[in-house]
């Protein structure tokens, strides 16, 4: 079994389903060209902070950006990309998957994957920010649904939760982003906004309960068959006699963008 640090997933998970929409397209980005981004003067970067593309083709070093890469039979470089896996267990505990978090941290900037969910009930795919002391804005995928998320401090609010269908987000490739400002959270999906959070909405019991500690960027497939409530959630258990080795989601290419201080 594979360990993750997304502690609010599984909180969300035993918590139900208690979710508040907060969605608006509010403009349009392009989200191919990420070195056209404006510079945002006021924002101070992380000093270790370092942009980078991976298009994840066969021949590239993932040890250059990226750690926590577990077994190397959870994974794989091909012609489509980087191939995440969920192993099948053989009726033997959970099965076995991929994480990959960034070497690097980086507080404030944004984000961008091409990607493929797995296509079974039971898993989670995920791509997400997540800070050592549990600041995480998050992009998830379960069955049909796509979600997102934001967390402060590992507090289990699951009143920040949005999750919508998305019919066809294991069959065909999506872009999802995630722009990270100081003073706001916006995701989006093939170019266009699809949700933006204020950090001023997020203010109470005296203070802002907005993601700002500097993180890794991560990207997941885990088996959240492991308990009756983690599994609904998931629209699982998964079933493994419909996937007699496998489940695979697949990543083009990963885009991070550090702002300039």
């Amino acid at each position: 079994m594979v360990s993750f640090k997304l502690s609010s997933v599984i909180a969300l998970a035993l918590a139900g389903s208690a979710l508040n929409i907060n969605a608006a397209a509010v403009g349009k980005r392009d989200g191919a060209a990420i070195d056209k981004r404006p510079s945002y003067t006021g924002v101070k970067a992380v000093d270790n902070c370092q942009s980078f593309t991976d298009n994840f083709d066969p021949n590239t070093d993932l040890h250059q950006h990226w750690e926590k890469m577990n077994n190397a039979s959870t994974y794989s470089l091909t012609s489509d990309g980087l191939e995440m896996k969920i192993l099948n267990p053989r009726g033997s505990g959970l099965g076995p998957g991929s994480l990959f978090s960034s070497k690097r941290l980086m507080q404030y900037g944004f984000i961008e994957a091409k990607m493929k969910s797995a296509p079974a009930g039971g898993l989670v795919t995920a791509f997400i920010f997540m800070s050592p002391n549990g600041d995480e804005i998050d992009w998830e995928w379960v069955g049909d649904e796509v979600q997102t998320a934001y967390y402060y401090q590992g507090i289990p609010d699951f009143s920040s939760a949005d999750a919508k269908a998305l019919k066809d987000q294991s069959t065909n490739y999506h872009t999802y982003g995630i722009d990270w400002q100081p003073d706001a959270i916006t995701w989006y999906l093939d170019g266009e906004v699809y949700r933006k959070v204020t950090k001023e909405s997020t203010y109470k019991d005296g203070e802002y309960h907005y993601p700002s500690e500097a993180a890794h960027v991560e990207l997941g497939l885990w088996d959240a068959s492991g308990s009756e409530s983690t599994a609904a959630w998931a629209h699982g258990p998964i079933n493994w006699s419909e996937h007699p080795d496998h489940v695979s989601a697949h990543v083009k290419y990963v885009k991070v963008d550090c702002y300039s201080s």
